[in-house]
């Protein structure tokens, strides 16, 4: 499987570290449970990169804000509940 280069080149190193890491997570720790964040380093290297490129590119996103940690527990809060609702009778 190839991976896909980032859209600022220069940050296509960090994406692929932080890709694989994640990957490594998700299958080895998120999904039996364990929802700490190993790669949140990474991640924060390869977001202040692409945020560099982004600016290079005249490319605002301020409006957009985006809290990874939360996201997790949001996804993880949302799958535990919907794990243990009864299915909906359609």
């Amino acid at each position: 499987c190839k991976e896909m280069e980032s859209i600022g080149k220069q940050c296509t190193e960090a994406k692929h570290a932080y890709d694989q890491c994640f990957n490594q997570w998700y299958t080895t720790k998120f999904l039996k449970g364990d929802t700490t964040d190993d790669c949140a380093a990474l991640f924060q290297t390869y977001q202040a990169c692409m945020q560099e490129v982004l600016k290079e590119k005249n490319i605002d996103l301020s409006a957009l804000k985006f809290d990874p940690a939360s996201f997790a527990r949001k996804s993880s809060a949302s799958a535990s509940a919907s794990a243990s609702s009864p299915p909906s009778a359609s």
